[in-house]
């Protein structure tokens, strides 16, 4: 039983909810773009709520990443709400692509564990949320997919549903799968870093 004021969720019903973070940062971006400040504030706490869930457990770097993450949306929120924000499209698309690529690096480090523990179904529930997070954040910051970085994104995807049905996969393949969508989220967020910086 959970302690009193907690609730537990099953991992595997939560894996069908990992696509609800992304949707709310569509929901805010669309917000801001009509003028609705307050809804933009209140969409990007659900999405901060969300990634807090998902890492709550963990003491892991990547886990920490996404709990930073959920700390800075929950900061423009509360911003935008006070008033006091001079945040644009670009602020708000810089700060979603940032959440959702440590996401994708949290979904990929959970895929390679579930996998190394012989866990297949599980593993691929995060492996095709790490490629979606990752073309997600890449969407958000305006980026235009490399080559290699599509390529690992279907592969992670046909891998994805290999191991969800559980047919038709090669062991060296998941692996090697795994470790290239892990080699272009680090690409990704080396990049996003750069364009912070360069938009301040």
């Amino acid at each position: 039983p959970a302690p009193p004021g907690y609730l537990l969720v099953d991992e595997e019903m939560w894996s069908q909810l990992m696509d609800e973070t992304g949707r709310h940062f569509d929901r805010a971006r669309d917000a801001f773009l009509h003028g609705h400040t307050r809804t933009t504030a209140i969409e990007l706490r659900k999405a901060a709520i969300m990634m807090r869930i998902e890492a709550a457990n963990g003491r892991e770097r990547a886990d920490l990443a996404v709990l930073k993450s959920a700390h800075d949306l929950e900061r423009l929120a509360h911003a935008l709400l006070d008033g006091r924000s001079t945040d644009t499209i670009d602020d708000i698309d810089l700060a979603s692509s940032q959440a959702l690529s440590a996401l994708a690096h949290h979904d990929q480090v959970k895929a390679e564990a579930a996998w190394k523990m012989k866990r297949a179904h599980r593993s691929g529930h995060y492996l095709r949320a790490a490629a979606d997070n990752l073309e997600r954040a890449s969407f958000r910051a305006r980026f235009e997919l490399t080559s290699a970085t599509s390529s690992a994104i279907r592969n992670a995807r046909n891998l994805s549903r290999k191991l969800l049905d559980g047919t038709d996969y090669a062991l060296d393949e998941v692996g090697f799968g795994i470790d290239a969508v892990g080699h272009q989220i680090e690409r990704f967020q080396q990049s996003i870093v750069n364009l912070g910086t360069d938009r301040r």
